[in-house]
């Protein structure tokens, strides 16, 4: 089919833009995963604020030093 050539041709198009973002990704969630395993304390009074800046919602649900460390 005549749209199969262009589909083809869109896929190489977004072929390096896909590659750069799956390396961002996975060097992310390297880090992540780094951090996560090292063990890290954050400062309670950074943690306190972002609870804060999260609102009730969070409270409860998220483990707002953890995530401060992964970030």
């Amino acid at each position: 089919m005549p749209s199969d050539t262009s589909i083809d041709e869109v896929l190489g198009m977004l072929e390096r833009p896909r590659e750069t973002y799956r390396t961002a990704v996975v060097t992310s969630l390297e880090q992540l995963r780094a951090t996560l395993s090292s063990g890290q304390d954050v400062d309670a009074d950074l943690a306190e604020r972002l609870a804060g800046q999260m609102g009730p919602f969070t409270a409860g649900r998220i483990d707002h030093g953890r995530l401060l460390v992964a970030m």
